[in-house]
């Protein structure tokens, strides 16, 4: 039987008519500020020959901005389920107020972060890094994939513009950087909504995950809420300014490359 859909469901891989899905909600709007000038989403790509970088300049407000991934079902369904979840967590982050974080609200806020970051990937669908499976994965289990880590800090924005950057690369294994891959397999995400600061990093090469850092900034004005590590988070942290934000935002994207950096000779 033939199907009149052309496109498939993100986290269900259904054909389906797909559906907008607001990287920030409609509900954090009361919360934020939203200033209508036209805003640029910018795409880094890390591989053999070095780092390229794309810029897209859109009209409005980036918090306005969405992609269609995922379909009816999912968005209104389970998906919705977990902005339900994360919601009474988010405010108090988003709005820079007291709270304390236990293990259910890291693990509630930890799957919102992973969805959006998920499909957020939309926007540029060349570069998407995620695979199928953990995007199965986190609809089948509202967790984050093991293989996910996941930090947030509390940011006093003044003139730093930065709102979602995206990284993406392919790496064969913690030695050997792309050689040959049909597809990205490892992720960087920086996302701010309002005081919100999340860092979010995934591979399918699982040792890289287990040795990525945030440096200096990470151990002192960033909590990781994935894996869970503490049994309550103290919020707020101490704020990240500008030039933190910045810092963070390239960290990991920066540790990659470090990492891979070809030796030169004497």
């Amino acid at each position: 039987m033939t199907t009149p859909f052309k496109h498939r469901c993100a986290f269900c891989d259904e054909p389906a008519k797909l559906t907008k899905e607001h990287l920030w909600p409609k509900w954090t709007r009361k919360h934020l500020r939203y200033s209508g000038q036209r805003h640029q989403q910018a795409f880094i790509v890390w591989g053999d020959e070095g780092t390229t970088e794309r810029r897209r300049t859109y009209g409005g407000d980036a918090r306005n901005s969405g992609p269609k991934a995922p379909c009816g079902a999912c968005n209104g369904g389970w998906m919705g389920g977990v902005e339900i979840a994360a919601q009474p967590f988010l405010t108090p982050l988003i709005k820079g107020n007291s709270i304390i974080l236990g293990e259910a609200g890291q693990k509630a806020v930890a799957t919102w972060v992973t969805m959006k970051t998920m499909v957020a990937e939309y926007f540029d669908p060349k570069q998407i890094a995620v695979p199928l499976e953990e995007r199965q994965y986190l609809r089948d289990h509202l967790r984050p994939p093991d293989n996910w880590r996941i930090w947030i800090g509390n940011y006093e924005r003044e003139k730093w513009a930065g709102q979602w950057a995206h990284g993406a690369a392919g790496v064969h294994s913690i030695r050997t950087p792309t050689r040959n891959l049909d597809r990205p397999n490892t992720q960087s995400t920086t996302f701010v909504v309002g005081h919100l600061y999340a860092n979010v990093f995934s591979s399918e090469v699982r040792h890289l995950v287990d040795c990525i850092s945030l440096g200096e900034i990470g151990k002192t004005k960033i909590a990781q809420i994935w894996p869970i590590q503490e049994q309550i988070v103290a919020w707020p942290k101490t704020p990240l300014d500008d030039t933190d934000a910045d810092i963070c935002a390239t960290a990991l994207h920066d540790g990659l490359r470090a990492m891979f950096a070809t030796p030169t000779g004497d």
